[in-house]
């Protein structure tokens, strides 16, 4: 009689249906944004389950639901909307018509693997650098 042994190399080549994609970034440097084209940037990783924020861009480790939750702080003197946007394409507002303060903002959208999502502001402007207004929650509802 014989015998036959069988060891794997590497782990699987996607991401399981029930893995849990999550991560949390906080702070920036007090990024000046250009209206409808800088990215809002989250510098500061906490978290990142399957390194999937590369500071100012999510890219979808599998197709999903996701939800983006945070808060950006405007510096005074300010007045703007912030956008998400997938794969360069303006989507959806996530808050609207914030003047100069902190502002939480909430949305979720469905993704396919390697979409990508960032967010916007439609006006110039100065973002604070505190890690504890500044930060940005993504989770997977799969």
């Amino acid at each position: 009689a014989g015998s036959i042994s069988i060891k794997r190399l590497s782990g699987p080549a996607q991401i399981a249906a029930s893995a849990k994609i999550y991560l949390q970034y906080t702070g920036n440097a007090g990024t000046s944004l250009t209206a409808n084209v800088t990215d809002i940037d989250f510098a500061t990783k906490v978290v990142d389950s399957h390194g999937a924020w590369d500071g100012t861009t999510f890219t979808a480790p599998r197709a999903d639901f996701y939800t983006f939750r945070g808060s950006i702080y405007f510096t005074s003197g300010n007045t703007s909307s912030n956008y998400l946007y997938v794969n360069g394409t303006k989507k959806l507002i996530a808050d609207t018509g914030a003047s100069s303060g902190a502002h939480l903002f909430g949305i979720g959208t469905y993704l396919l693997a390697e979409q990508t999502v960032s967010f916007r502001c439609d006006s110039s402007l100065t973002l604070n650098s505190s890690d504890i207004i500044h930060h940005i929650e993504i989770t997977s509802q799969g």
